[in-house]
This record gives structure tokens, sequence and C-alpha cells, in this order.
């Protein structure tokens, strides 16, 4: 049987995935290994998956580590949920042959008190007298009332229709991007970091990391952010979702894709952002001299930390290390800023 994943926020009508494509999404080889990867991820709390008819998935991310606690404790104890299938109309539930039997005396033991014997029908026969088109199962429900058996088909029709339908290309599209960016944040982001964030800056990032993805595999995005990291070990940061969003976007808006962190494949700096670098620095040094932000950039002095280095004018390459303390290892950025004084920058924003 195919099982197909969707996710849990979206509701019973959420597209799907399969096993297999979820496999991709996370790393690995088959469908068999991506199902041991997601019963993994449940494990560790960062998931809650809920079985649903159908062979249906429903996958919940968890950001905050309290809940992951919580959400690892209840799998190590029940294991996955899975949801009970609601009884179909007009059906109930045959009841318990000891509830409520209470036996006359003067009755024929043989005979269910709850029974009248002259009101039922020959064997063979509807309450109506009709003839049934075929003899009944053990164990069957009879509908009398004409409507109620189509009515019943056709539920089972749609029923059958709607688990059976073919996901467009852009719902599978659409749930793989999803699941890969939660597969990102919940394995390179900071429980911590995530734990400080709200619900909707939780949401800024995912999309913002599903924008990235259009660009980079996870696997790339996982490593930028890890090496990005380094330079946030250690600060008080008052916006973690800046923080979080500066680690996942590429940045400075390059024209060339395959720019990371301003350096090209072939190890050369990146020469349209060492271009873009240097206007926003001379944008950021006019602001400073007016008192004023312009385009959306931060200016050195303001939200700066008051010790920050400025950043310099001339040639970018030869500035000298960053005298502060700890910020000598640093580097520099392309728009010549202290890669270590920005990131106090972003953390006290």
């Amino acid at each position: 049987m195919t099982t197909r994943t969707g996710l849990l926020d979206g509701g019973p009508g959420a597209p799907g995935v399969t096993t297999k494509h979820l496999a991709g999404l996370i790393g690995a080889g088959s469908a068999k290994t991506g199902a041991r990867r997601l019963a993994e991820l449940e494990a560790a709390g960062l998931v809650e998956v809920t079985a649903r008819r159908g062979g249906r998935l429903f996958i919940r991310p968890v950001f905050d580590p309290a809940d992951a606690l919580s959400q690892a404790a209840r799998y190590a104890r029940d294991g996955r949920h899975v949801e009970a299938p609601s009884p179909r109309a007009g059906h109930q539930a045959p009841a318990d042959p000891g509830q409520n039997a209470a036996v006359d005396p003067g009755q024929d033991p043989a005979v269910d008190p709850g029974q009248n014997p002259a009101a039922e029908p020959p064997s063979g026969e509807s309450p109506s007298g009709e003839p049934l088109s075929s003899p009944l199962a053990v164990g069957a429900l009879v509908d009398v009332s004409g409507a109620g058996a189509a009515a019943d088909a056709e539920r089972r029709e749609a029923d059958d229709e709607g688990e059976g339908r073919a996901l467009s290309r852009d719902e599978v599209r659409a749930t793989q991007m999803v699941l890969a960016a939660v597969g990102v944040v919940a394995g390179a982001i900071p429980p911590e970091l995530l734990a400080a964030m709200s619900q909707s800056d939780r949401g800024r990032l995912l999309r913002a990391v599903e924008t990235e993805l259009t660009q980079r595999t996870g696997d790339e995005l996982r490593a930028r952010i890890r090496r990005r990291l380094g330079h946030w070990r250690g600060r008080d940061v008052r916006r973690p979702v800046a923080v979080a969003l500066t680690l996942v976007r590429r940045g400075y808006s390059c024209p060339r894709w395959d720019c990371e962190d301003h350096m090209l494949p072939s190890g050369h700096e990146c020469g349209a952002c060492a271009t873009i670098g240097t206007a926003i620095n001379e944008a950021r040094r006019q602001a400073a001299l007016n008192g004023s932000e312009t385009s959306g950039q931060p200016f050195p002095g303001g939200s700066k930390p008051p010790h920050a280095t400025p950043a310099p004018s001339g040639d970018l390459r030869a500035v000298p290390t960053c005298p502060l303390s700890g910020h000598q290892s640093a580097g520099r950025r392309a728009d010549g800023e202290c890669a270590a004084c920005w990131s106090d920058r972003i953390s006290a924003s």
C-alpha cells in the first residue's frame, strides 16, 4: 500500500506525497529508509505523526523544546498516533449481548427479551414482506429505507475517489518544499533559538527556508547554517528571528546563483558581492552622517553596539584586522565590515 504524507496543520484535505518522495527530502535512499528516518524524528519529538484512514500520514513539526520532550515521551509510551475511523452513517456498533439483559421469569429463555417474536418477518423476507435479493450473511445489517443503500454506495464511492485521487504536480511540489523546510529547520537551527521565537516568526523562518531551497539542496542549506552559526555562539541575542533569517538567507541578492557567502565555487571572491557591498557600505556612511537609515540597511552607530568598528572605506582588501578582542580571526565581509561586528549588530538589532 502506498503511504501518503501531508501536513497535519492543513487538515483532512491537505495534499500528500509518497514515502519515496519523503525519503528524497530527508536524504534517505529508499522509501523504507525514509520511513525509518521519520520514526527517528518522532522518537526525538521533532515531529508529531498521525496515521489516518487510507494510509495517509499527517505531519506536524515541533519547534518548542518542551513540546518536543513531551512528544518524545508520548511516542515512547504509545507509539504513533492512529486516528480511529468514524462510523458510517446508519451503521451502529453491535450491542453487548449481556448488556441490559433483564429476563422475564415467564418468558422463553430462547427468545431475545428485546424482540417481539410475533413481529419478526419470515426468513428470507424483509419487514415489508418482500423477498430479499440475496441471503443475509452472518452479522449483516439490512437497510430497508430504500435510499439508505444508495446513499451508502455514494459515500463509499466518494471515499474511494478521495483516497485514490492523483495529486497535481503543484500539490506534490508544495508539500515536498514544506517537508524539506521542516527538515532543515529541525536539523540545523539551534533549539534554544527556535524556543525564543514566536509562532509567526517561525512561520517567517519556514518561508525563508522554502525560498532558499529553490536554489540550494537541503544538505547545502544545512551546511550554510552550521557554517554561519559560529558568529553567534555566546552572544546575547535580542531578536532571535533576525539571527535565524540571517543564518538562512543567502544575502545581498547577488545575481550569481553559484555564489555562497560571497565566494564562488572556484575559490575566488565574488565580484558582484564586492560591488554590492561597496554600494551598501557607502549608503550606510551617508545615512550615519544624516542620522537616518536608508534602504532598510542598518548603519554604523544607532542600532550597532557602541564598541563595534565602523565599516571602512577605500580598498576593502587592504583593511587591517579588527582590533576588538575575539574579532581578530573573524575576517571581513564583502562590504569591508568585520564579520564579528556585523554579527553583534544583527544580534542587538
